[in-house]
């Protein structure tokens, strides 16, 4: 996604109201490798709430991360 110039954030500081995309990103991505089907509308619904959030304006605040 960074490279697609969707996402500014690097994987360890994804926020949190797209960490659950991220990660049907992910199954979806490694399903294939267990043998297992993928439903292409649950990547679609990721993508579509990760370009929602991507789209919400900036508050202009300075965001600290914390990295632990």
């Amino acid at each position: 996604l960074v490279m697609r110039g969707i996402a500014r954030w690097s994987v360890f500081d994804v926020p949190e109201a797209v960490g659950d995309q991220y990660a049907v990103l992910a199954a979806d991505r490694l399903a294939p490798l267990f043998g297992m089907d993928t439903d292409a509308k649950d990547t679609a619904l990721a993508m579509v709430a990760i370009y929602r959030y991507v789209a919400l304006p900036s508050s202009g605040e300075t965001v600290a991360a914390a990295y632990f």
